[in-house]
């Protein structure tokens, strides 16, 4: 989603943010999408100079949402991965105890 002007664009024109600081002019945004194809939110490059994207710019907002997904999905996994080992260690802790505490051993 591309606003080379937002301030000539009628939907944004009247918004605080186009009229007061910071005085955006120029808005571009990509979606974020989940492996499962669920939107969760928006990489968006701001400016107070009206512009225009060249194919080779658009590309690389591109490759920056799909990087941006890459993290996210990755410490989306890094983070079960250490609940998964946490719940792990305290079942061995516990078998761990009563081996050590069970008094028909």
């Amino acid at each position: 989603f591309l606003v080379p002007d937002m301030r000539e664009d009628e939907r944004f024109a009247a918004n605080p943010y186009v009229l007061r600081s910071p005085y955006i002019a120029f808005y571009a945004g990509i979606p974020l999408v989940t492996n499962e194809g669920v939107p969760i939110g928006t990489l968006a490059v701001l400016d107070d100079n009206f512009r225009f994207l060249d194919d080779r710019q658009v590309t690389a907002l591109r490759l920056l949402a799909r990087q941006t997904m890459t993290l996210l999905e990755l410490n989306r996994r890094i983070a079960e991965l250490t609940e998964q080992s946490l719940a792990h260690t305290s079942v061995e802790e516990a078998v761990l105890w009563h081996s050590q505490h069970d008094p028909l051993t």
